[in-house]
């Protein structure tokens, strides 16, 4: 009975084992997540930020042109320099756009990093939570063959006494 309860304590002391063992895991997964989290809020904070600044930047840049019609600036002697400016506008407003793009691009690259990440914890949790049932199932297994070998062990035992005292009892008499 107690190599039995030996064994069950034993079982029970692994099975909390790889419990802790597959929490550890899973809050260092969950940390690292965390963390991806955070720099992505950043990042996207950042992007929203450069948008508005740009979209400030174009009301300007409207808001200007407005003016200088309003003003007839077709006619004045500077046109050469309005129209430099305007160049560099439809330049600056090129370069917004690229950057935009890209902005969306890398915010969209890190969002399918953050779900390939979600997945990968997921899958994590999945395998710790199997690996925690097989020691288990493997705890309990030992426990059986255990009791099972002793119980034959106790029968072996009770043969060869049957026996040592069958065949004791035989040589008395002969």
């Amino acid at each position: 009975m107690s190599e039995n309860s030996f064994r069950e304590r034993l079982g029970a002391r692994l099975e909390r084992h790889v419990l802790r063992t597959a929490v550890d895991m899973l809050d260092e997964r969950g940390t690292e997540l965390d963390n991806v989290d955070h720099d992505l809020q950043r990042r996207e904070r950042e992007l929203h930020d450069r948008f508005a600044r740009a979209e400030s930047q174009e009301s300007e840049v409207e808001h200007r042109e407005r003016r200088l019609a309003e003003l007839g600036a077709d006619d004045l002697a500077g046109q050469p320099r309005i129209d430099h400016l305007i160049r560099q506008l439809d330049a600056t407003e090129a370069a917004l756009g690229q950057t935009r793009a890209e902005a969306r691009s890398e915010l969209a690259a890190a969002r399918d990093e953050l779900q390939k990440l979600k997945a990968r914890v997921r899958q994590l949790e999945e395998d710790a939570h199997r690996h925690l049932i097989n020691q288990a199932d493997l705890a309990r297994r030992e426990s059986t063959v255990a009791s099972l070998e002793r119980e034959l062990r106790d029968r072996e035992e009770a043969l060869r006494r049957r026996e040592g005292g069958w065949w004791s009892g035989a040589s008395a008499d002969g």
